[in-house]
């Protein structure tokens, strides 16, 4: 069991597990990446198998995120067992190695099991371990922590698609479309051999980008004492330094029961569980309070999800300006990162229920003026721009809250669970328009959205102060 004494938020070590943890996080976010690469792989693996579509590989994402996020929720348990320096290093070998392995299948279903399914799902085995050393480093800011790692996340893919680009279509080729493509664009898109044989190149470059990120986090990072979950169930209710962090954050009545536990001498383990709210696991997800804030995470991230993958299909026919669409995908993915960081001090200064209002509120105004407005550049982007900025937020604040709550460990898992909204969200989007989309069109489904978002307003409501 680690020391009652609190340990000083200053020192080489405290800035080194900052410095790591970001540096870490930032080959985490390669997950995200599919999206911007998929052409690439579909052109090179059309090499081998002329008839693949980019349907046949659009299907893979929501199936490899899906496997990536399990992961996630074992990551730190994982690392308690068998040390979180080891994990660190085993991931950092582990995945640029699978990536490079995956550039040597000449057979798509092999390729998508190498770097879909066993890469990426090595890659969740990591991907909360940076946040929780920073919730250890960190007890007193959480939220300003967790925006800082979840900055590095959501900056990632900008860093890596550039890379890609530069390795694998330097001249800027144009993908050929074939007959069958639809009106919005989104049919089989295909780049000739030119780019189709660089892919290989391409996936080595971002393997040793990745591995680079992976060597420096996993040096830096320090990691905190290996404890079980026992152990850290009474550190919940008798580190010194977490007790000060919950007095600030409760009621007079909250902190004096805490304090009269703390002041029990000799408390046997029935006592510790009893003044636990949430001692196991399964209370944890089964709790009114992480089934609200999941919902609402959720609800809120529809609008967001959507901008994401389809602000181009959208905004293309609106704006007829490609140039101005791509430079809203990059301000965006900027904005998002630093939306991360905002959000996380923002969950330090603020009470969690006023800050996800005032949020969601902002995010409501978006859904509401794009179908109206959005021919108009300055609104589009502004709208735009709140989609991704929700999707920084929600990494920012989340987390950190639920890591209050719930405690560190139980929260990285919770927080894996809760990133499975992306997926869940991207399903729900995939499928309304399926049904919907050729009977009332974009604009009318941007206002279903706007209702998702409303319900998360209310839903902020509910949530209990902490």
């Amino acid at each position: 069991m680690k020391s009652e004494q609190p340990e000083k938020t200053t020192g080489i070590s405290y800035y080194k597990t900052l410095i790591g943890s970001f540096f870490f996080a930032l080959s985490m976010g390669s997950a995200n990446i599919w999206g911007n690469i998929i052409v690439y792989i579909l052109s090179w693996l059309r090499l081998f198998t002329p008839d693949l579509t980019l349907e046949d590989l659009a299907m893979v994402i929501p199936v490899c995120l899906f496997l990536t996020y399990v992961m996630i929720t074992m990551s730190v348990k994982l690392g308690s067992k068998i040390g979180f320096k080891l994990t660190l290093f085993i991931v950092g070998f582990g995945y640029p190695s699978l990536i490079i392995a995956s550039s040597f299948m000449r057979h798509w279903l092999l390729f998508v099991f190498i770097y879909c399914v066993l890469a990426l799902s090595l890659l969740g085995l990591g991907f909360m371990i940076p946040m929780y050393c920073v919730w250890e480093k960190y007890p007193e800011i959480k939220g300003t922590a967790t925006g800082i790692v979840a900055s590095a996340l959501l900056i990632s893919p900008l860093i890596l698609n550039y890379v890609t680009y530069y390795l694998v279509n330097p001249d800027n080729l144009s993908p050929t479309v074939d007959e069958k493509s639809d009106s919005t664009g989104q049919g089989n898109k295909y780049f000739g051999a030119v780019v189709a044989e660089n892919v290989p190149r391409m996936l080595h470059g971002l393997a040793i980008v990745i591995f680079t990120f992976c060597m420096i986090g996993a040096i830096l990072i320090t990691p905190p004492d290996k404890y079980t979950e026992h152990e850290e169930l009474q550190e919940d209710i008798s580190g010194e330094e977490r007790t000060n962090q919950a007095d600030i954050r409760s009621s007079p009545e909250q902190s004096a029961n805490r304090n009269a536990v703390l002041n029990v001498s000799g408390a046997n383990n029935s006592l510790l569980s009893s003044s636990n709210p949430y001692p196991t696991l399964k209370s944890c997800i089964l709790s009114r309070q992480f089934l609200l804030i999941y919902t609402m995470n959720l609800c809120g991230l529809m609008y967001a999800v959507f901008i994401l993958v389809f602000y181009k299909t959208y905004g293309l026919p609106k704006v007829q300006d490609d140039q101005f669409t791509t430079l809203v995908g990059g301000v965006g993915s900027v904005l998002s990162a630093v939306a991360a960081g905002l959000g996380g001090v923002l969950s330090d200064k603020f009470d969690f229920k006023k800050v996800c209002f005032t949020i969601f509120v902002v995010e409501l105004s978006a859904p509401l003026l794009l179908p109206f407005f959005g021919h108009l550049k300055p609104v589009f982007m502004f709208c735009s721009l709140v989609g991704f900025a929700m999707l920084g937020c929600s990494g920012g604040i989340f987390p950190s809250e639920i890591s209050r709550i719930f405690g560190n460990k139980h929260g990285s898992t919770l927080s894996g669970l809760l990133n499975t909204g992306n997926v869940v969200a991207f399903c729900i989007i995939v499928a309304l328009l399926k049904c919907t989309l050729h009977h009332i069109g974009y604009d009318r489904f941007i206002h279903i959205l706007s209702v998702f978002v409303a319900i998360a307003i209310l839903l902020s409501l509910k949530v209990r102060d902490n």
